[in-house]
C-alpha cells in the first residue's frame, strides 16, 4: 500500500483514484476540486489533510459528486470533505454508496440535489454513515432529502447532523425496501 497525494502526485482526485490499488491511501490537500469522483470498486482510503472546511469536492451540477461501489469484504473510506453541487437527472446528488461495508465519515454533504437521495443514497449497502453534516440537500422524485436507504442493505447511520433537507417524503431520511438499517 502506498500514499498518493493530491495535487502533489496526481493533479486530480479522480486521477489519484485511477492510479491507486487496493489498500492505498489518497490524501487530498486543501482546495476546491471541480470533479466527479468514482472509486471504481477499489478498497482505498480517500481523505482530506485539513478537513471539510477547506477541502471541497464540487460537482457543479454535472452528476453524482461521489460514487462508492464496494464489493463484499471491501471497505473504502471517504473522510473529511465538503461534498457539494452534486445533481442532475439521475439518482443521488452528493454520495451514492452500494455494496460492501464502505465508511462515509466526517464529511459535510451540503447543497446537492437528486431524483432520489439528495445528500446520500445507500442501495443494497452495508455502509456506515458516521459523524457527517448532511444539510440543505433536495430530492424531487421519491424519498430522502438528506439520506435515502433502499434495496435491502444493512446501513448504519451514526452520529450525523441532518438538517434543512427537503423532499416530498422523508426530508431527513427516507427508506424503501431498506433491509435492516440501524
Amino acid at each position: 500500500a502506498i500514499v498518493i497525494s493530491v495535487p502533489g502526485d496526481e493533479p486530480t482526485i479522480q486521477g489519484a483514484i485511477d492510479a491507486a490499488s487496493d489498500g492505498d491511501t489518497i490524501r487530498v490537500s486543501p482546495g476546491t476540486y471541480w470533479e466527479l469522483i468514482d472509486t471504481h470498486s477499489k478498497r482505498i482510503t480517500l481523505e482530506s489533510l485539513s478537513g471539510p472546511e477547506v477541502t471541497i469536492i464540487n460537482a457543479n451540477g454535472t452528476g453524482t459528486a461521489v460514487k462508492v461501489d464496494a464489493a463484499a469484504g471491501e471497505t473504502p473510506i471517504i473522510r473529511g470533505f465538503t461534498i457539494k453541487g452534486g445533481g442532475g437527472p439521475g439518482d443521488g446528488g452528493g454520495v451514492i454508496v452500494t455494496g460492501g461495508p464502505a465508511l462515509i465519515e466526517d464529511n459535510w454533504i451540503i447543497d446537492n440535489a437528486g431524483c432520489i437521495a439528495g445528500g446520500i443514497g445507500a442501495y443494497a449497502s452495508a455502509a456506515t454513515i458516521r459523524d457527517n453534516r448532511i444539510a440543505s440537500n433536495t430530492q424531487w422524485c421519491a424519498d430522502g432529502g438528506g439520506i435515502f436507504i433502499g434495496a435491502a442493505g444493512t446501513v448504519q447511520v451514526i452520529g450525523n447532523t441532518i438538517e434543512d433537507n427537503s423532499s416530498g417524503s422523508g426530508g431527513g431520511i427516507g427508506m424503501n425496501a431498506a433491509g435492516a438499517p440501524s
